[in-house]
């Protein structure tokens, strides 16, 4: 089978699955209809992307990244961490597998890649486009944080190194014949 076929075929429990997974702990009531489209979204995105083969591979990629960037926008001001973020595609990826393994159903080396690039795709768009805007959380929020590009600590630059003592088995003045 092939896996646009098996996506397509078991979207809904695929949806159930990844909520589960990714929203476990989460207020569901706060998020569940913007993100619940949103993930729809990508499966849809997914499907297309395997269906099409590597006519769509650049354009695929893009539409996933960008539709993934907002998603990602969404969640951080949602108070999501990027880790979250991150493990929250990969929860698309376990339940896929998953499901897979309990149904026997077996695919392509090909969609397995196609699958995988897809991922990193979204993931990179997840959490690296909002970071670009660090406007999209409000200030206090923990999504404004994770948007904030890393900064090191300054610390004052060093003096001038001070003269070592010649210590207690130093040779002295006096010492000298």
């Amino acid at each position: 089978m092939l896996l646009h076929e098996f996506l397509t075929e078991n979207i809904e429990i695929i949806l159930v699955s990844v909520r589960q997974k990714f929203l476990e702990g989460r207020d569901r009531a706060q998020i569940a209809e913007q993100d619940d489209s949103r993930l729809e979204h990508f499966l849809r995105q997914l499907i297309e992307t395997l269906r099409d083969g590597a006519a769509s591979t650049e354009s695929g990629n893009q539409a996933i990244r960008t539709s993934a960037a907002e998603h990602g926008a969404d969640l951080l001001r949602q108070g999501f961490t990027i880790a979250q973020v991150v493990h929250g595609y990969g929860s698309v990826c376990q339940a896929v597998t998953e499901l897979a393994v309990e149904q026997h159903a077996a695919t392509s080396s090909a969609d397995v890649r196609t699958l995988n690039r897809c991922l990193d795709n979204a993931i990179a768009g997840a959490v690296t486009e909002p970071r670009r805007a660090p406007d999209h959380a409000p200030e206090g929020t923990p999504g404004a944080r994770a948007q904030r590009p890393a900064t090191l600590p300054t610390h004052p630059a060093p003096g001038p190194t001070p003269p070592k003592s010649p210590g207690p088995c130093a040779p002295t003045a006096s010492a000298r014949p």
